[in-house]
């Protein structure tokens, strides 16, 4: 994790990305955000896009989640990581602590994310 990398920058990403999807349009978007050296692939932060029944739709950190459904995926402790993340985009945001994979060192690490609506089809987020 970069040093500078903090809770208002994750939300910062988040609602740029959220803007850049209704200005754009859906599909536009999740090639953007899947990208690697997209505008949204800023080192450890990336963006990461599921539909509301837990379908990976874009992913900025590891594009072998794209068109997975993880609903059922639970971290090391038993949390159902999606889930909890989709109640929290239901809400029109929110944070969640969780154990996640780092995609740069592989290994399973406390995360912190954050995550917005798009719209009732859905939902957006990236996280530390």
């Amino acid at each position: 994790m970069y040093a500078k990398d903090t809770r208002e920058d994750v939300v910062a990403i988040v609602k740029e990305a959220v803007a850049y999807a209704k200005a754009s349009g859906k599909e536009k978007a999740l090639a953007e955000f899947s990208n690697p050296k997209g505008l949204f692939n800023r080192g450890e932060l990336h963006i990461f896009a599921y539909n509301f029944d837990g379908n990976v739709i874009a992913h900025g950190g590891n594009k072998a989640f794209i068109g997975q459904n993880l609903i059922i995926m639970k971290d090391p402790n038993g949390m159902m990581v999606i889930q909890e993340l989709i109640k929290q985009a239901r809400k029109g945001r929110g944070w969640l602590e969780y154990t996640w994979d780092n995609s740069q060192s592989k290994k399973l690490e406390p995360k912190v994310g954050y995550v917005m609506e798009v719209d009732e089809t859905w939902w957006l987020g990236s996280g530390i």
